[in-house]
């Protein structure tokens, strides 16, 4: 067999025979069986936490990561996942533990593990009306009472409420001009979502004039004419303005 101080591989070896004689040609013989056992655990790296974004339209993502690296001195068995979902597979939002573990031929185990996220790094849509809402206002107001569709909102992952930043609710009176309606939705995740339109009110209506009557006066003694004095107009118009009032040239 290998000599004392020689390098013996893993396992048993046959048993090892001294024997010894005298001078007088007298024998003593002994056996021993030399094993070598293996005490020292495998080794096992995991790939860095991965981190990755939902795909477009839906609250998950298919993520691939590195296999582990393992090792040992005298050789183990396959590496085993132990928890979590395979590389390649779908992964939802949030995130999940990958596990890992390898055993060697004596039952010494060693395991890593790391950390697959999906982040939801889409925001939501929002849907207006249309880009301009019109209408003429109402007869004797300045302003008419405008009705329109509701914004709606679609997401990813979540159902977000929307809310109105500014402008006002549908159904109510809106004034002569634009009025800037901005809407928007957040989603658990903190992504916004924004829509914007306008609603245009256009006074179509013309002003009422309402002229003195007619009026008849006989000339100044000795003159062809007469001062005549007349009341003016009076006027009116569904929109408050500061106009003038002008007057044409009479015969």
């Amino acid at each position: 067999g290998i000599g004392s101080g020689g390098l013996f591989n893993y396992g048993v070896y046959n048993p090892e025979q001294f024997v010894f004689r005298d001078a007088a040609g007298n024998t003593a013989t002994c056996y021993f069986v030399m094993s070598v056992n293996d005490v020292e655990a495998p080794t096992i790296s995991c790939p860095a936490d991965v981190t990755a974004s939902t795909s477009a339209g839906v609250c998950n993502s298919v993520v691939s990561y590195a296999a582990p690296n393992a090792s040992d001195n005298c050789g183990f068995n396959s590496v085993q996942r132990t928890m979590g979902l395979a590389s390649g597979s779908t992964f939802s939002r949030g995130s999940q533990t990958i596990g890992f573990a390898v055993a060697d031929r004596n039952f010494y185990f060693s395991s890593c593990s790391f950390t697959v996220t999906v982040r939801d790094t889409e925001s939501p849509v929002l849907t207006c009306p249309g880009p301009v809402i019109s209408a003429n206002t109402t007869a004797g107001v300045c302003g008419a009472a405008v009705s329109f569709a509701s914004v709606t909102v679609a997401d990813n992952c979540d159902s977000p409420s929307v809310v109105r930043d500014s402008g006002q609710a549908s159904g109510s009176v809106f004034s002569v001009g634009q009025t800037s309606q901005n809407y928007s939705a957040v989603d658990t995740s903190g992504n916004v979502g924004k829509c914007v339109f306008v609603v245009n009110v256009a006074d179509t209506e013309a002003p009422v004039i309402v002229c003195p009557s007619n009026l008849t006066v006989p000339t100044a003694q000795g003159q062809c004419a007469a001062v005549v004095n007349y009341n003016l107009p009076t006027h009116s118009d569904n929109c408050a303005s500061s106009r003038v009032l002008t007057q044409g040239q009479g015969r």
